[in-house]
């Protein structure tokens, strides 16, 4: 069976007298129903949100009803309708049967008459269930652990996330309105932060549950580390996010460029992290950062956040530091044996 992808989709209703044949009595007419999608794939959390059939319900003057059934895009016509208002209900299920999307409008049928209506179907409102767990070994020697964790809502401020510490471990759970989040957690030790996150984009359905999970090893808590996943991008489509850097590896004298290209044009903002910490407000709009000289020597990564309505989307730029060649008290260090000096050190 052809499915489609929930939501939004448009419904276009058609009401009046049949064409080209015997006209309807008078004060009744018909209706035609069309159901297209019109979104692409998409990730969920644990729910199907794939649109396997559609119910159709009408409720018109005097009690007077009909049902219809769509398993695929089309048309249905319902004839011999009492003039009046109708109001056409549209529910969209997936494969499991489940109600996935909904939408409602009032018609007027005349007689004779064609009038037209559009619905669009979108996911049903209501709250979903973030959970995040994070874990660390006890050989981290961690004596005071902590976590800090903090949700962000499109534009709004970062709303705190509580996660408890229990053992060598960490929960919290949330309920949450439908809709996209970005989520970040930092681990610490006492005050000293041993490890944080990078920017992570998820999605909240209605009724369902988003979750995730971070077990961090001894190898990882040595540097600053990251997690980053995508969860639950689109039913609006998500954003392809490309990092083109100016090189993987640079010295401690050395700067670092990376611009960012996106699938799609048209975004509301986007912003630059370095390890973890937003780089300013100056550089929400600029395509292209350059970071360095200065790096302590070792792994680093620059994550760039998209934003696009209620779309969230990220990516990361990974790049390790090497001591500059000559050390302390050089002038200079040559490494194409060209004559040019490089990386002067005053």
């Amino acid at each position: 069976m052809k499915r489609w992808m929930a939501i939004p989709f448009v419904l276009v209703a058609t009401l009046g007298m049949i064409s080209c044949g015997a006209l309807l009595p008078s004060g009744e007419g018909s209706l035609t129903i069309r159901v297209g999608a019109i979104m692409g794939k998409t990730l969920l959390p644990d729910v199907d949100m794939d649109i396997d059939s559609f119910d159709i319900l009408g409720e018109g003057p005097d009690g007077e009803t009909f049902t219809r059934t769509l398993e695929a895009e089309g048309s249905v016509t319902v004839t011999e309708l009492g003039a009046g208002i109708w109001t056409v209900t549209v529910n969209a299920y997936n494969e499991a049967g489940q109600l996935i999307g909904s939408d409602e409008a009032e018609v007027t049928v005349a007689a004779n008459a064609t009038s037209y209506a559009t619905l669009v179907v979108v996911p049903l409102t209501g709250n979903g269930t973030f959970e995040y767990t994070l874990t660390w070994p006890e050989a981290a020697g961690l004596e005071n652990p902590s976590v800090q964790a903090q949700i962000l809502d499109n534009y709004a401020d970062p709303v705190p996330f509580d996660m408890p510490v229990d053992g060598l471990g960490a929960f919290g759970s949330v309920d949450l309105p439908a809709g996209y989040y970005a989520f970040q957690l930092t681990l610490l030790d006492g005050a000293e932060t041993v490890w944080t996150s990078n920017l992570i984009a998820f999605r909240i359905v209605a009724g369902a549950l988003t979750s995730g999970q971070t077990a961090l090893t001894g190898s990882e808590l040595g540097v600053t580390g990251s997690l980053h996943i995508t969860v639950g991008v689109d039913m609006q489509n998500p954003i392809g996010i490309t990092l083109n850097g100016s090189a993987d590896v640079i010295t401690t004298a050395e700067t670092l460029t990376v611009g960012a290209e996106f699938s799609e044009g048209g975004l509301d903002g986007f912003g630059w992290f370095l390890d973890g910490t937003f780089l300013g407000e100056s550089l929400v709009d600029v395509a292209e950062v350059t970071v360095g000289p200065g790096f302590s020597v070792g792994r680093h990564c620059l994550s760039v956040l998209v934003l696009k309505g209620e779309v969230i989307g990220s990516e990361d730029y990974w790049f390790d530091v090497i001591e500059a060649q000559g050390g302390d008290g050089a002038d200079f260090f040559e490494d194409f044996n060209d004559g040019l000096a490089q990386g002067w050190v005053l």
